[in-house]
């Protein structure tokens, strides 16, 4: 085990290791913290298996960017599950189709012959993304900006322009938002106008096909 002065612990060795990124971390510290993190220890985290431990932070988009663009990008690493006992944290990295594990065991990943696609920045209008699979976009989709996949979309972010998600004709793909500012969305051959005084509009929404028909959920029903 070892421990960097921000706090991070940094558990086990060779091809395996444990991050801890505790709750106590101030929020404004993590880009600081990761940084140092890489620095000192990239011997031991470059093409590592990581398991990423949240502890009970809430997770922000912040620091959703700082964890990606200051620790996984540049540390080399791979994440192969994550772990939180925040609630709302577990739903919105399962909807991100992220693999969580628990204190007993690992759950499986999605089956899936594509990987996701991943965004670490917002898509401005005129933008434009295509995906055989899953899209994870760390940020916002802006209005005129277009998003297609093949599987589930995710936005960490405020969702505004257009996400077709299982666009191939799979209506079991869903789409997820931290904030549902879409007028219109798509899965598979079906399409919903949403409504800009209903109540998921700007809200953590999951979209769904149910009976043949879209439906709104909360985040933890994805």
């Amino acid at each position: 085990m070892s421990e960097v002065e921000d706090g991070i612990l940094l558990k086990g060795s060779g091809h395996r290791i444990h991050c801890i990124i505790p709750e106590s971390l101030e929020e404004g510290r993590l880009v600081e913290a990761f940084e140092h993190l890489v620095e000192e220890g990239r011997n031991l985290l470059d093409g590592a298996e990581v398991v990423i431990d949240l502890q009970g932070r809430p997770l922000s988009i912040d620091a959703w960017e700082a964890i990606l663009k200051h620790l996984i990008l540049p540390g080399g690493m791979q994440v192969v599950a994550w772990l939180s006992n925040d609630p709302a944290t577990q739903a919105l990295l399962r909807s991100a189709g992220m693999i969580l594990e628990n204190r007993q065991r690992v759950s499986k990943p999605p089956q899936s012959g594509c990987k996701a696609l991943m965004l670490p920045r917002s898509l401005r209008s005129g933008q434009k993304v295509e995906a055989d699979g899953d899209v994870i976009v760390f940020g916002n989709v802006n209005d005129g900006a277009e998003v297609y996949a093949g599987g589930h979309i995710c936005i960490w972010g405020r969702l505004q322009g257009l996400a077709h998600a299982g666009c191939t004709g799979d209506e079991k793909a869903r789409i997820a938002a931290l904030s549902l500012e879409a007028v219109q969305v798509r899965i598979g051959s079906l399409y919903s106008v949403l409504d800009r005084g209903g109540p998921w509009w700007a809200k953590p929404a999951a979209v769904a096909v149910q009976n043949g028909t879209i439906v709104l959920r909360s985040m933890d029903a994805f």
